[in-house]
């Protein structure tokens, strides 16, 4: 066992949540046993860096006791309002493709884990920021990371904005 499995297993939710920093260099699997060890559902993140937030968040809701109930049953009421407001607005045949504004809006930022690392991505107006540089498609960066032609947006799991129209 390496010092970094010890560290995860020495873990608890009063210390993830007193400091969520603590689990940083945790491997992916570390990170999805702590999970499973801790909390009672399935941990759903894909990559590390968004296990660990979401972990980090799970654990101080637990332990600082999370939303008050009328707090959480005001957030299901809303979202129920929303979901209805949408089905009801929502024709498939009169909807009208989405363009690149209104699929990704500027500041948006988007990871995918590629061969153990995290690679960042910013929505930009009329543009994608990765690396200190600029890009006009997400389909160059994408071969950039892999090497190989990639579509782009299938790369960054972008066209799954498009599975409700």
């Amino acid at each position: 066992m390496n010092a970094t499995t010890d560290k995860a297993s020495s873990l608890n939710l009063a210390d993830i949540a007193s400091d969520p920093n603590c689990l940083q260099g945790l491997k992916r699997g570390e990170l999805r046993a702590l999970w499973q060890a801790h909390l009672p559902r399935k941990a759903l993140s894909p990559t590390p860096v968004l296990l660990m937030h979401e972990l980090a968040f799970a654990a101080q809701a637990k332990v600082n006791g999370g939303l008050d109930s009328e707090t959480s049953l005001s957030l299901k009421q809303l979202l129920r309002g929303i979901e209805i407001e949408a089905s009801a607005s929502r024709s498939p045949k009169a909807q009208p493709k989405p363009t690149r504004s209104q699929k990704l809006q500027s500041g948006t930022r988007l990871v995918r884990h590629w061969h153990g690392h995290d690679h960042e991505v910013t929505v930009i107006s009329g543009a994608y920021h990765y690396h200190g540089k600029e890009y006009r498609s997400l389909t160059q960066i994408a071969k950039l990371i892999t090497g190989a032609h990639w579509s782009g947006p299938r790369f960054f799991g972008v066209n799954k904005l498009h599975s409700s129209h």
